[in-house]
């Protein structure tokens, strides 16, 4: 009798916390938590790659700059002259690191930010860094829980 009672509340005594998730066939479920501290970055100025370090993980993207010409052959919503949409309906790995000027000779002067690892997400617009600072300018918009929320978020669209 002792040890059902000892059993019973030790059943009620522990909390336990669980993230309701589903997984079948071989998949690997991570999840992406926006508000976890960040504690390292790396940055790979040779492939135009950057990592960020969570307590779950690592986090790996990777970035560019594009023209309002290019925006607009990427999305088809946008008109030059309105405003930059915040997140490219492409995940396409084709435009990582692109610098200077575009086919035509316009100059590339917007940033965007895609990760790669551990799921990939869309390319979020990046308002605050400038190109001349793209890659660099990354590791301070992780830092920002806002920022990060967006571009995890991005994933779902």
């Amino acid at each position: 009798m002792k040890k059902i009672l000892l059993l019973l509340l030790c059943m009620f005594l522990f909390d336990a916390n669980a993230t309701e998730m589903c997984a079948r066939d071989d998949t690997v479920v991570v999840p992406l938590d926006a508000v976890a501290g960040v504690d390292l970055s790396l940055i790979n100025q040779t492939e135009y790659m950057w990592r960020v370090k969570f307590d779950y993980g690592n986090v790996y993207g990777t970035s560019t700059c594009l023209s309002l010409q290019e925006i607009e052959e990427l999305d088809p919503s946008y008109t030059i002259g309105n405003s930059i949409p915040t997140v490219l309906p492409v995940d396409d790995d084709e435009i990582m690191g692109r610098t200077g000027t575009d086919a035509n000779g316009t100059v590339r002067n917007k940033c965007f930010i895609k990760m790669t690892h551990p799921m990939s997400s869309k390319w979020v617009f990046s308002n605050s860094v400038a190109c001349s600072n793209c890659l660099n300018g990354t590791m301070h918009l992780m830092r920002q829980q806002s920022f990060r929320s967006e571009l995890f978020n991005s994933v779902l669209q």
